[in-house]
């Protein structure tokens, strides 16, 4: 997500949400270096030892988008995190889901394209793995399918998100080049079977 101070750092971006979802607000000064100190405890092989005006901007641009509120209290500027931060975190993760219905197949295949930003790479991550709840398989690189009746669940995916319509499109197709091969992944009948 870019912005006035540059793009928000997905590992960042995480770091800081997880980290003040546990300390409750620090100072945005010492921001970087706590939640350096904190990964270097727990994971001494961590990377996350980025410039301070890195992580300062970073804060800056989770405020823009509303995951951080950053306020002045007894004299230095201090940063904690949203409700909304909270929920975009944990939203996607926790998210109950209908099971797919593989009862019968209408012979309709369910497409599901997304362009999800590079700064969103957690929710991204996330977002695949749900698909794969849903018995979707990646055809390419972001784009599933899966012979099942699954929409309303990728909507309730999309809404969870906050991903935008243009984000995540849904198709719904009758025949696509190759479909004979994941015919077959899905042990569903062939076209010679109707």
């Amino acid at each position: 997500m870019g912005g006035k101070y540059g793009k928000i750092r997905s590992e960042q971006a995480s770091s800081i949400l997880k980290f003040l979802q546990v300390s409750g607000e620090v100072t945005l000064s010492g921001l970087g270096y706590y939640i350096t100190q904190v990964g270097r405890v727990q994971r001494p092989e961590s990377h996350l030892g980025y410039r301070p005006l890195s992580w300062r901007n970073t804060a800056n641009n989770l405020k823009g988008r509303g995951d951080v509120r950053i306020f002045r209290k007894n004299g230095s500027l201090r940063v904690k995190v949203t409700r909304q931060g909270l929920q975009r975190l944990e939203s996607l993760e926790n998210i109950s889901l209908s099971p797919v219905n593989k009862a019968k197949w209408d012979r309709k295949w369910r497409f599901v394209i997304f362009d999800i930003p590079e700064t969103d790479r957690k929710l991204r991550r996330i977002f695949r793995q749900r698909l794969r709840d849903l018995e979707f398989i990646n055809l390419q690189r972001s784009v599933w399918i899966s012979p099942y009746d699954s929409k309303s669940e990728v909507v309730k995916l999309c809404l969870a998100a906050r991903f935008s319509k243009k984000s995540v499109l849904f198709f719904l197709v009758e025949h696509f080049d190759g479909e004979e091969k994941y015919r077959h992944r899905f042990h569903l009948p062939d076209e010679s079977s109707r």
